[in-house]
């Protein structure tokens, strides 16, 4: 191998490293439940969950107990969903979803007319 390969994938190394340490040491993620839909919501009319937050059908939260849930929306959107939650005083947050943030970012700032007309 030359010199230079090596310096690279010693970089490449100690790069994925720091990545892992990070994610596993400096950002714990608590476990969570995983929770039917019909479940869920039978624990917001029984007041037993604290507070959600929507990402598209994604549904993560804590319920009243301390202990954090995930679960999935239906495809046919619920239109009772978000008053009930308000109706039983859930906190609700929302976050867009997400895009990979290179790929994403690329194809915002790149229109489509550019390629067509190459």
């Amino acid at each position: 191998m030359g010199k230079h390969l090596k310096s690279i994938l010693v970089v490449l190394g100690i790069f994925l490293l720091v990545i892992i340490i990070v994610d596993k040491l400096l950002l714990p993620q608590t476990p969570s439940k995983s929770l039917a839909y019909s479940a869920f919501y039978d624990r917001v009319v029984e007041n037993q969950i604290k507070d959600v937050k929507l990402t598209g059908s994604e549904i993560s939260g804590t319920e009243a107990s301390g202990d954090k849930f995930t679960t999935t929306a239906p495809a046919a959107q619920d239109p009772s969903l978000i008053p009930t939650l308000r109706a039983h005083h859930v906190t609700i947050s929302a976050e867009a979803t997400s895009q990979s943030p290179i790929l994403g970012s690329r194809f915002r700032s790149c229109r489509f007319s550019r390629w067509a007309s190459s």
